[in-house]
């Protein structure tokens, strides 16, 4: 008997070459260069070159930055030592920093002291609490004979205390606004509670420094666990 082979033909292959492009992307770091010059650097001393630098998380194709996906601020960068800065480092001038050092003391004094004259008598834990502010803040003592002293030249001067203490706050190198608000609060809690003539008083402070209500009570636990150790709440 005759037998039969049964072949299955494939169909015609398909010859045409087929490319593939890989697609290369990721999300990288791009640092550009703003700026240049020279300036007082805080770490290592005057005259130095900085660069400006402006840093951003970028989405890459074929290592080409497309768009940013985040940014930050500008940075200063010292060339020598690599230290960073914000700009506002630009501005420094050690002899300020050094004269805003030695004036603080009498600043946050005066702060205190103009907060107390409103009432009659200051009770000796007030007189106390400005001695204690002082040596934690500063790390210098005074004389109780000068504080009395400083508070009497501020009564004979029968200025608006809430003004002068708006004027206070502008010559503070750095927040002066919370600064003041800060002793200005030590001073009128130092007995242990706010009487409502200080909480009026403080809240007119807050407002004519534009300091919001959330700040205020920030600044107020801030400074209450720092010298009480207890929560205060205006």
């Amino acid at each position: 008997m005759r037998s039969r082979h049964f072949v299955t033909r494939s169909p015609k292959a398909n010859t045409t070459p087929t490319f593939m492009f890989p697609i290369i992307f990721g999300i990288g770091e791009q640092i550009r260069t703003t700026g240049s010059g020279s300036f007082h650097c805080p770490n290592c001393g005057p005259d130095r070159d900085y660069r400006r630098e402006r840093r951003a998380q970028c989405f890459y194709v074929f290592f080409v930055p497309v768009f940013p996906l985040n940014e930050w601020p500008e940075q200063v960068v010292c060339k020598n030592c690599c230290s960073q800065f914000t700009k506002s480092v630009l501005f420094y001038n050690p002899e300020l920093d050094r004269q805003e050092r030695d004036e603080r003391p009498d600043r946050i004094k005066l702060v205190m002291i103009l907060t107390l004259i409103r009432a009659e008598l200051i009770p000796e834990a007030s007189l106390q609490r400005i001695e204690d502010v002082v040596r934690a803040e500063v790390g210098e003592d005074i004389l109780r004979e000068h504080l009395d002293r400083e508070i009497a030249e501020a009564r004979a001067l029968e200025i608006d205390p809430l003004v002068e203490l708006i004027r206070i706050a502008q010559k503070f190198k750095s927040k002066g606004a919370s600064t003041v608000l800060r002793y200005a609060f030590l001073a009128a809690s130092a007995t242990g509670t706010l009487s409502e003539e200080d909480e009026i008083f403080l809240d007119r402070l807050r407002e004519a420094l534009g300091i919001s209500q959330f700040a205020f009570r920030r600044i107020i636990v801030t400074a209450a666990q720092d010298f009480t150790g207890q929560r205060s709440h205006p």
